[in-house]
Formats: structure tokens, C-alpha cells, sequence
């Protein structure tokens, strides 16, 4: 059986203690991880990884991850690329405005550890029945 590679995630997150939450949730054995702070470095760091699999949080500094994700969608042109979107917020109009710049996921903080790589790859198809979690 060929080896599955294992999916690039970039993850934008400005807060520190939620940032280790996500070392816990997607451990190397699963995931490249790679991390931003904001999101004009997010937005950097999306361009050159290329990523799989990108995980917005929506409040950041620089831009917030609307912005980020806006650009990625409609000025970059990336249509593929799994977006999911993570708030404190359940706010309505926010969820609207992410879904019609298809995102593949949204996740509500506080979110469990345990749950967050089974949630991730469950909005990612290629890997959700290759990678045991």
C-alpha cells in the first residue's frame, strides 16, 4: 500500500495559548503544521507553502481572516484549497460571508483538542479516511 503523504496545514492564529491547542490537536505524526500570527503573514506564508489545508482564525491583527481568505479567493483565484474558519463568534453574517467565499468548514472556540484533527480532516475529504485519528 503506498504511503499517504501528509496534508500541509497552515494555521493563522494571533493568540499563543490557542496556537498550543492546535500543536496538541495536529500532531507531526498527522499533519505538516505551519504556523502564522496575522494575517498579512498568513497571507505570505500562503503563497509560498501551498498549502492543503488553511485554518483561519477571524479576529487577527494586520488582516483579519476574512481579508485574508477574501484575497485568497477571489485575487489569487484559489478555488481549491480547504479554508476553515475559526471564531469565538457564531455571528450569522459572519458565517454568511465566509460561506460564499466557499469555505469547506467553520469551527466555533472554544473548541476540544481531541476533536480538532477528527473536525479538520473531516472537512478535508482526500485524508479523512487515510489518517487514523
Amino acid at each position: 500500500m503506498a504511503k499517504v503523504p501528509k496534508p500541509k496545514i497552515l494555521i493563522a492564529e494571533d493568540e499563543q495559548g490557542t496556537r498550543k491547542l492546535y500543536d496538541l490537536g495536529l500532531p507531526d505524526h498527522l499533519c505538516e503544521r505551519h504556523l502564522a500570527v496575522n494575517g498579512q503573514e498568513a497571507l505570505d506564508k500562503y503563497k509560498e507553502l501551498k498549502p492543503d489545508i488553511l485554518v483561519l482564525d477571524i479576529s487577527m491583527p494586520i488582516l483579519n481572516g476574512y481579508q485574508v481568505l477574501k484575497k485568497i479567493r477571489t485575487e489569487l483565484g484559489d478555488k481549491k484549497t480547504t479554508v476553515i474558519m475559526v471564531t469565538g463568534s457564531a455571528e450569522k453574517d459572519d458565517i454568511v460571508a465566509c460561506a460564499k467565499l466557499d469555505i469547506q468548514g467553520y469551527i466555533i472556540k472554544p473548541f476540544k483538542v481531541q476533536e480538532l484533527a477528527k473536525a479538520i480532516f473531516g472537512y478535508h475529504k482526500k485524508w479523512i479516511n487515510k489518517v487514523k485519528v
